[in-house]
């Protein structure tokens, strides 16, 4: 989903007329525009064959990528926000905060679009390209006891992704990803992609979160609702009338909208709102009040213990702690 380890000349077909392409060594950068904001995709070669990068997304519409390459392997890691992918049959991949994605090109349909339903994204990707992979790298990835093809086994990656919740260990080493990238610590970054790739060769796949297939009408009738739901966040819709609407029963509504979505219809909105409440608190041309009031939300205190079950702080720590953040997205 990141800056793939492609020439420059592949651009368009695979990210589409608005993307735009900067090199500076051995780090690209790829801004792509949308309708409703931005995204910058930064990406660093760390070895022949392996790149890392990061993403920083401030926009909801997303962008379709036809992939060019059959044989690349990415593993995405959620740090703020969401971000879903639209496969094949209707199957929508969701990946939450603290989550981590693993899939090849090999299995992704010949087209696929990507969302950003919370206006928020940051994550990071390490890209695995087996056709530039060389010698050296081969040989390094072995003294470290990492096998890719048994990586993939292990996840199960033959026809489908994988989605996980990060354990402790594989968190903390995404987190010096981050860290390494604030920094540009290449040697730092080099040696975690390293500690990263093992342990999730040795991941536990137990636990995993599998996309769930619908036919085409019900999946188009639940995105439907689902963008009624978030046309007016001022107002509270009753799910009852929304699905009789839309002829469809509530609880087959609500099973396939947490099945595409990862979250009840009221819990998505309801994050949905907060990260809403998170972009315009950075903007600082509202109050906290006004904010709220536009969410629906005639008492500041529920909003207040709202926001922090969702972002882990309230609205005025928030813009505080961020104030320095707005112009300068990626420094996360």
């Amino acid at each position: 989903m990141v800056v793939s380890p492609m020439h420059s000349s592949d651009l368009p077909q695979w990210y589409g007329e608005y993307a735009h392409l900067s090199d500076e060594g051995t780090t690209r950068r790829l801004t792509y525009e949308y309708a409703d904001g931005a995204a910058t995709c930064t990406d660093i070669a760390l070895f022949a064959g392996i790149h890392l990068g990061l993403m920083d997304v401030g926009a909801s519409e997303g962008y379709s990528v036809t992939p060019l390459r059959h044989d690349v392997l990415e593993i995405v890691h959620c740090r703020r926000g969401r971000f879903e992918c639209e496969l094949a049959r209707d199957a929508c991949v969701c990946i939450a905060e603290g989550d981590f994605a693993v899939t090849s090109t090999a299995h992704i349909p010949a087209r696929v679009r990507y969302f950003f339903p919370f206006n928020s994204f940051c994550g990071t990707c390490i890209v695995i390209d087996f056709a530039t992979l060389s010698n050296e790298t081969c040989r390094l990835l072995a003294a470290f006891s990492i096998d890719l093809e048994r990586l993939q086994e292990n996840l199960g990656l033959k026809n489908r992704w994988f989605v996980g919740t990060c354990t402790g260990e594989i968190e903390r080493s995404f987190a010096r990803l981050y860290e390494g990238l604030h920094t540009d610590d290449r040697g730092a970054l080099r040696l975690t992609v390293l500690e990263t790739l093992l342990l999730i060769e040795r991941f536990n796949a137990g636990g995993e979160r599998r996309a769930v297939y619908h036919s085409d009408s019900r999946a188009r009738t639940v995105r439907l609702m689902r963008n009624e739901l978030i046309t007016n966040l001022g107002e509270r819709v009753a799910l009852a009338d929304l699905a009789r609407r839309h002829g469809i029963s509530l609880t087959l509504f609500q099973n396939t909208f947490k099945d595409i979505y990862g979250l009840t219809p009221y819990l998505y909105l309801k994050h949905y709102k907060m990260h809403q409440a998170a972009s315009r608190l950075l903007a600082k041309t509202e109050s906290v009040a006004q904010i709220a009031q536009s969410l629906g939300y005639r008492n500041a205190s529920k909003f207040a213990n709202a926001f922090r079950e969702v972002l882990g702080t309230t609205p005025l720590e928030y813009r505080a702690a961020n104030s320095l953040s707005v112009r300068s997205r990626s420094s996360f």
